[in-house]
């Protein structure tokens, strides 16, 4: 799939590896990189997706309260745009550890990765979910105490 880029480029990506899952496995993973699901902020923070990262850009309203707010969305994951182990770069969140939870429970940390990008303008949460949907799922994300 082709994807518009600016002026008059166009960009596509490609998937190369080795996995010992099934045709459907690869099949619904094809499926929420080129048709990845809508996301709703439930706060007044704006997100995008970037095919390039296979991520949600997230940027909080606030960068003065960023890593100190509630961060709550929803994936609006269906069997057309399923959410493959979704991630989110979260941009201003700072260098606190979240928690995390989807759909009203309260992830392990087994159940999730977690990463920063440090950059002169502040540091940026990489949020990774080991979890596939084909329904929509609410995340909510708090800094820990």
């Amino acid at each position: 799939t082709w994807i518009e880029g600016p002026g008059p480029t166009k960009t596509t990506y490609f998937l190369f590896g080795l996995t010992d899952g099934s045709i459907d496995e690869l099949a619904r993973l094809d499926h929420s990189w080129l048709h990845a699901p809508a996301i709703r902020m439930s706060t007044g923070d704006s997100a995008q997706y970037d095919p390039g990262q296979k991520a949600w850009l997230i940027q909080m309203a606030d960068k003065k309260e960023s890593g100190k707010k509630k961060l709550v969305f929803t994936l609006d994951a269906s069997e057309s745009s399923p959410a493959v182990n979704p991630a989110f770069v979260i941009g201003g969140w700072g260098s606190a550890e979240p928690v995390v939870r989807v759909n009203g429970a309260l992830l392990s940390k087994g159940a999730y990765r977690t990463g920063f990008e440090y950059k002169l303008e502040g540091t940026d949460l990489v949020l990774w979910l080991d979890r596939t949907a084909a329904q929509p799922l609410t995340v909510s994300i708090v800094p820990r105490n």
